[in-house]
Parts: structure tokens; C-alpha cells; sequence
């Protein structure tokens, strides 16, 4: 993890935690909105990882790919909500 997070210093973007999983990266709009590994996370624990692996992202289903997008959305205002009332605090 030490190497992934060096990468990305001075990087605008979000950093997200998955229980037992560490920190993914969300990056900010230049770069893509998502990197590979928060998508391949997203896939897991929404369950289509394996037609990711079999077919790649163009094997799975538009509802599949609406539901990592509000998840993604929902992991990304949790963040923000948790960090506005640690700075209220």
C-alpha cells in the first residue's frame, strides 16, 4: 500500500476505505473518475467481478454499470459527510 500511496501525492482526488481492503483511490476528473482498482472493488462487492475478468468491462450489463456508479457516488458523500463532522468536531 506504501508504494500505491506515493503515487499519488499531489494528486487532486478522494481516497476511500473498504473494510479490511485499505484505501482506493477516486481520482478527480482529468485522470478518469475511477481508478481500475476502486472499479475491480466496486465489481467484488457488488458481485459481477467474474464477468469483469471473463469479458472485460464491456461484458457487463448497463444496470450493472449504473449500480457501481451510485455506489461509488454514495462511498464518495460518506467520505465527505465524515470528513465535514471530523472538521466540525
Amino acid at each position: 500500500m506504501q508504494g500505491y500511496n506515493n503515487q499519488m501525492k499531489g494528486k487532486a482526488g478522494i481516497f476511500l476505505s473498504f473494510p479490511s481492503k485499505g484505501e482506493i483511490y477516486l481520482m478527480g476528473r482529468r485522470r478518469g473518475i475511477m481508478s481500475e482498482r476502486f472499479k475491480e472493488e466496486l465489481a467484488k462487492d457488488l458481485g459481477f467481478y467474474d464477468v469483469v475478468q471473463e469479458e472485460g468491462w464491456g461484458g457487463i450489463k448497463a444496470r450493472d454499470a449504473g449500480n457501481m456508479v451510485k455506489r461509488a457516488i454514495e462511498l464518495a458523500e460518506e467520505h465527505l459527510a465524515s470528513e465535514k463532522q471530523s472538521g466540525n468536531s
